[in-house]
């Protein structure tokens, strides 16, 4: 699952564990640069969760900023 709003840190720490114990991964993935960035598709994408579940959401990620623009920031 991947959360592209802006969520508190512990709601995402405990929707981070209410996926993992049920065997899903969460990849939380606030986006900014505003209406004008989702326009030009030019959003900027800081990106928190395991490695493997943020390879796999990777592809969809760089769509929305590009690979230049997502800066993982480590666990959720």
């Amino acid at each position: 699952v991947i959360d592209l709003g802006t969520t508190t840190p512990p709601e995402t720490r405990r929707l981070a564990a209410a996926f993992a114990d049920r065997g899903a991964a969460l990849v939380d993935a606030p986006l900014s640069g505003g209406p004008g960035g989702a326009e030009r598709i030019d959003l900027y994408v800081f990106v928190g969760g395991g490695a493997a579940a943020i390879a796999a959401a990777r592809p969809y990620l760089e769509t929305i900023g590009g690979a230049a623009k997502l800066t993982v920031c480590g666990p959720s």
